[in-house]
């Protein structure tokens, strides 16, 4: 019976450990960049048991699918297949991936932020986190906490505690991070810039427009409003140029050394000269709605819209190059990995295409 009973727990403690990859080769919410393009063939199909809550992620060989179920499915990035779901307790609106862990935070009668140890699905924290839910960042000095009450936290990524914290006293839009420098947008075109190390507000601005998507922050800082101009911002929020789309902008945009490329609502997209924030090319999807970002892969751009269209572009000219019909809504940003792109549909299903 001991030889049975030692038996089965090797077999339990096999199944829930995974292979990392060596690399940390997760694709950024910002920018994702593959050097392989996309043809557009589906290689696998997979039923999911719900529609995505926020935004899909990916790293160390996997995709992170937050779930309506209140469930986190884990994918093999090879095979499209589910190899773990994690349950909790709240609906997650956020998810982070950092130093082999899982973080992700969410809405419900209890909210918490979670880190999860990926290699063996330990649960190393759960903090208690503020009862209106926000977004998570990954970050070098640790874990960065945006309420969607404007309270601003930095954590310590092993442990869960409190290191620093800001009010900002603001509904913010988004956030992101890179190297030591915050970037906040708030809804009514609020725009903060503050030190990673000890959250110190460096300075503040106000578009004077609603913004309802995150910013991107890169060598300089993009702010889309909801009316459809664009802010170019330089590393201290000084405005370099402004550009009108005539569009509805509810998405971030993306952006390489030289062009921007947006998205707007009523189905156009737009390549956006960096330096002088002139548009150089638009191609309007039979105006078809479109409420995610656009992605790139190699030459080309991917993007979605509302009625399940997935649209290949030129890079360069933004002329169509191919697109495939998928049953149900693309109403979350397609990830780019591993030389595919992954999307999940509104009818619960994922998609890996080549």
């Amino acid at each position: 019976m001991r030889f049975l009973a030692l038996f089965f727990f090797f077999l339990f403690s096999c199944a829930q450990t995974v292979v990392i990859l060596k690399e940390h080769d997760y694709c950024s919410k910002n920018f994702q960049q593959e050097t392989v393009d996309i043809q557009g063939r589906i290689v696998f199909q997979e039923k999911l048991n719900s529609i995505l809550s926020c935004e899909l992620s990916s790293g160390y060989g996997f995709i992170f699918l937050p779930l309506a179920d209140k469930s986190l499915a884990i994918v093999d990035i090879e095979k499209g297949s589910i190899i773990k779901r994690i349950f909790t307790d709240f609906f997650i609106s956020s998810v982070a991936i950092g130093n082999e862990t899982i973080y992700i935070s969410g809405i419900g009668d209890w909210n918490a932020i979670t880190a999860i140890r990926l290699r063996n699905f330990d649960k190393i924290f759960e903090k208690s986190a503020d009862p209106f839910g926000g977004e998570i960042l990954y970050c070098k000095k640790g874990l960065l906490f945006l309420t969607n009450r404007g309270k601003l936290f930095l954590i310590d990524s092993m442990s869960g505690k409190k290191i620093h914290e800001q009010n900002l006293n603001i509904l913010p839009s988004g956030f992101t991070v890179k190297n030591d420098n915050v970037i906040v947008t708030s809804v009514d075109g609020n725009v903060f810039l503050l030190e990673l190390n000890g959250l110190k507000i460096k300075k503040r601005i106000n578009l004077m427009k609603k913004v309802e998507s995150p910013p991107f922050l890169g060598d300089i800082t993009i702010v889309c409003s909801l009316d459809g101009t664009i802010f170019l911002l330089d590393t201290m929020l000084s405005i370099i140029s402004t550009t009108e789309t005539n569009g509805i902008i509810t998405s971030p945009p993306i952006a390489d050394d030289l062009f921007i490329y947006c998205s707007t609502k009523d189905g156009k997209i737009l390549k956006i000269d960096k330096l002088q924030g002139n548009i150089l090319n638009t191609q309007e999807i039979e105006s078809l709605a479109i409420v995610v970002s656009p992605v790139c892969a190699g030459n080309s751009l991917i993007i979605g819209t509302i009625s399940g269209e997935l649209f290949i572009l030129d890079k360069k000219t933004l002329t169509i190059k191919n697109h495939i019909k998928l049953d149900g809504m693309i109403k979350h940003t397609p990830l780019v990995c591993h030389n595919k792109v992954f999307i999940v549909t509104e009818d619960g299903y994922l998609y890996g295409i080549e």
